[in-house]
Order: C-alpha cells, then sequence, then structure tokens
C-alpha cells in the first residue's frame, strides 16, 4: 500500500504543473480577457488599421472558434463589410491546426482535473491528506 501511495504522490506531482498551466491557458482563452486586454491604457495601435471595436469583434469570433463545437469551416464564413474573407487559406489551416491543439489539451485538463479530485477524495478517505498536499507541494515545486 505504501507503494501504491508513493507512484499517486509522484503522478499528482507530475501533473500539476500541467493543471496549472492549462488553467492558465484557459483562462486566457476567454473573451473577457481581449476586453480586458484591448481597453489598457497605452495598448499599442493596430498596424492594420483595426478599431479596438473590430479587434474586439474579429478577436472574440475567432478566440471563440478555438473552443466551441461550431464546424471547422466557421472562420472561413466569416467576411469584412466590403465581403473579403476575414481569413485566408493558410490562415484557415493554421487556426484549425491551433484549434485541434486547443481541444486536445483542454480534454487532457479534463481529464487531470478529474484525477486531482479522484486522488484528494482517495487521500481523503484514507485520511492521508498530509501526504496528498505534500504532492501538490512538490508539484508546485516542480512548476
Amino acid at each position: 500500500m505504501k507503494i501504491l501511495f508513493k507512484i499517486f504522490s509522484t503522478l499528482i506531482s507530475l501533473t500539476l504543473p500541467f493543471f496549472l498551466l492549462m488553467g492558465s491557458i484557459r483562462i486566457l482563452l476567454n473573451p473577457f480577457f481581449l476586453d480586458y486586454e484591448y481597453n489598457q491604457p497605452g495598448f499599442p495601435a493596430d498596424e492594420f488599421g483595426f478599431t479596438t471595436a473590430d479587434r474586439l469583434k474579429w478577436g472574440k469570433l475567432s478566440l471563440i472558434y478555438l473552443t466551441n463545437n461550431e464546424s471547422d469551416d466557421y472562420l472561413g464564413t466569416l467576411k469584412f463589410d466590403n465581403g473579403s474573407p476575414l481569413y485566408n487559406e493558410r490562415e484557415l489551416s493554421h487556426m484549425l491546426d491551433v484549434r485541434l491543439l486547443v481541444k486536445a489539451a483542454l480534454k487532457a485538463w479534463y481529464g487531470v482535473i478529474l484525477f486531482l479530485i479522484v486522488m484528494m477524495l482517495f487521500y481523503w478517505r484514507t485520511q492521508r491528506m498530509r501526504q496528498y498536499w505534500k504532492a501538490f507541494s512538490y508539484g508546485g515545486w516542480l512548476t
């Protein structure tokens, strides 16, 4: 049983950096972050001439695409007022690659969250919470 707890503690410590990193990334993948950033004093103007309102509109649509369940060609349907596409083919291909990576990373993150919760319950039921928090602490150090 001691070996089992050592293995679990090691896994907790090793998964914590990924948990923390993806938690930070998930915060950045929210539209409210764009609102916050683009409205900071001194935020640089867009070199292509987009207004802040334009940047927020297109940025939010593009950001939401990374995490929603729209079809993969959703970004290809976005057009400027003059009818020209927002993204060219190379950019669409890149955004699809980014979307696949983001979705895979988020699925792994949800799995890690579930693992950490199950481990917390396991350690709690076996009255070894101190050992759980120690593994968490080592994971923080590793991060």
